[in-house]
């Protein structure tokens, strides 16, 4: 299990899942959502071709973005300017 907080402060959990993937809680409020494989495996595909993201454009959902965004803190540039995700 892996901990972090939004730019607002908001603490979540990542759970990975049997089937691969990570179940994602806000600890506030108990609420889930699923992060599949795919998702991050097709964002890392994105960024490695050097596409450049537009916030939004992994998933119309923060929760889930920002969750993906920390899986992939390692590889990932956040330009505020911009406003855009690309690899490091």
């Amino acid at each position: 299990m892996q901990t972090f907080r939004n730019a607002k402060g908001a603490e979540y959990t990542l759970t990975e899942r049997e089937k691969g993937g990570f179940t994602l809680t806000r600890v506030s409020t108990g609420s889930t959502e699923t992060i599949s494989q795919r998702l991050i495996d097709k964002t890392t595909a994105r960024l490695e071709s050097g596409e450049a993201i537009p916030f939004r454009k992994i998933s119309y959902t923060v929760a889930v973005e920002q969750a993906v965004l920390f899986l992939l803190r390692d590889i990932v540039h956040i330009d505020p300017f911009s406003r855009t995700y690309s690899k490091r």
